[in-house]
């Protein structure tokens, strides 16, 4: 089953977490709760984290790591940077809401409205630099954050 947020967002306190979960969670699945890989892209996940395992410096871990074995999530974000990868369930500064809480659309306007103005009147900024400072900080696009101040700027009640 396909992992979601919130299920994502329960994992985060966990640690350390059995090889078995982990493989699952890498493959963007709902681990099962039992000990084998219950899907094709998830044994293969297990596969990879297995010999990657082993490549890590000894532990207390055994030579063979086994499906129950359990490792932190520094052991895991090492096997992510050798592979170049940012699994999500390791990552949480990666996981940007997409959906969820619906903003007054009409509040953001006047945000940036407010925040752009403010830029332009202090530092003399283009509208066009404005926005990109302020998108900056609310890690959002420049063109949407200057379209929504040209928006409240042309009708402040839409």
């Amino acid at each position: 089953m396909k992992l979601k947020r919130d299920d994502i967002e329960k994992w985060d306190r966990i640690d350390p977490i059995r090889l078995i979960d982990a493989a699952h969670l890498w493959a963007d699945l709902i681990p099962p709760g039992g000990e084998k890989p219950a899907i094709n892209k998830a044994h293969q996940y297990f596969e990879l984290l297995f010999s990657e395992i082993q490549k890590l410096p000894k532990t207390s871990h055994n030579n063979e790591p086994k499906l129950t074995d359990r490792y932190t999530r520094a052991e895991y974000q090492l096997i992510a940077e050798n592979l170049k990868e940012r699994p999500k369930f390791l990552y949480p500064e990666d996981r940007r809401r997409k959906t969820g809480v619906k903003y007054n659309t009409n509040i953001v306007r006047k945000r940036n409205y407010d925040e752009i103005n403010q830029l332009i009147n202090e530092k003399k900024y283009t509208i066009k630099k404005a926005a990109e400072e302020v998108a900056k900080r609310y890690e959002m696009k420049a063109l949407s954050v200057e379209r929504d101040y040209r928006r409240y700027r042309d009708d402040p009640k839409k």
